[in-house]
């Protein structure tokens, strides 16, 4: 058998204690380790845009130094109808 304590619902609720100076201390800490976690995730996430935006800026100029080197080999080799190379969608 359960042991229940026969008393009115509004007695059953225990008062939450003071705050303590050592718990308010917690929860700041707590608090600022909260905001320093999330100010981290924003600055991966902004890396992590960086990081594409550099990804695809090396493949652009990987591709045209490609294409350059083909354009130069050509032009030694003395071809008549060489065309110079197209840039990869960026000013030089």
């Amino acid at each position: 058998a359960w042991c229940v304590q026969e008393t009115p619902a509004q007695d059953q609720v225990a008062e939450l204690p003071e705050e303590t100076a050592e718990s308010r201390k917690l929860r700041q800490q707590c608090e600022d380790a909260l905001r320093s976690v999330t100010e981290v995730r924003q600055e991966l996430a902004a890396a992590g845009v960086r990081e594409t935006r550099l990804r695809e800026a090396l493949r652009c100029r990987s591709a045209a130094l490609l294409r350059l080197a083909s354009h130069l080999t050509k032009a030694k080799q003395g071809g008549d109808d060489i065309k110079p190379p197209v840039p990869c969608g960026e000013a030089w």
